[in-house]
């Protein structure tokens, strides 16, 4: 039960655990053998949220939820991204432990995130049209690429952590190469309305 739809959903590695994100702004873990809550993560209750006097947060709605969640492949860790900001939750120690945060203006907050293997990074978007890679250890920006043309919308890794699919703008779809740096392929999606992205496995 939560406060708004699960509009985000992801399994670990082996799917023994269900992580949901929903419109109240907390993300839940649940146990896929017996259906059990394990873990409530508050993504968007945050400082930035608008409090009573009391100190109850009083609109959720105003700092967003979770639109991206991702377990590390050792199943240890839970990413999840939205409205602005990016976290790496603990599920031993059931608290955050890296904050992933773009130095500057707003447009270069985390939007949307995806982990990369091999080695492993937490790759962001933003609304500046910037990819930042960041260290899960401790959050620090390693590196950052320009998208041509993308301003703003979902992106997926592919399971190989070969490439990142990227929704440039209505019409067409962009596949990064992670090893190379650069777009490789652009596909046509005309009249396509939907805005999910998932690869095959």
């Amino acid at each position: 039960r939560s406060e708004g739809a699960d509009d985000v959903l992801a399994f670990n590695a082996d799917n023994s655990l269900l992580a949901g994100a929903a419109k109240d702004g907390m993300v839940r873990v649940w146990s896929i053998p017996d259906g059990k809550l394990r873990r409530t993560f508050a993504h968007s209750l945050v400082p930035d949220t608008l409090r009573d006097s009391k100190k109850r947060p009083v609109s959720i709605f105003g700092a967003g939820w979770a639109w991206d969640l991702a377990f590390t492949p050792d199943g240890k860790f839970l990413l999840s991204a939205g409205a602005g900001r990016a976290y790496l939750w603990s599920l031993k120690k059931r608290r955050m432990v890296v904050r992933f945060s773009a130095s500057g203006a707003l447009d270069a907050r985390p939007e949307h995130a995806v982990i990369a293997r091999d080695p492993t990074r937490i790759v962001s978007s933003s609304r500046d049209g910037i990819f930042r890679f960041f260290m899960p250890t401790d959050g620090r920006q390693v590196s950052a690429v320009r998208i041509p043309g993308f301003r703003y919308g979902e992106i997926k890794i592919s399971p190989d952590s070969r490439w990142i699919a990227v929704k440039i703008n209505s019409d067409s779809l962009a596949l990064w190469s992670v090893e190379k740096g650069q777009i490789e392929h652009i596909i046509d999606t005309r009249d396509s309305f939907s805005p999910g992205i998932a690869f095959s496995p």
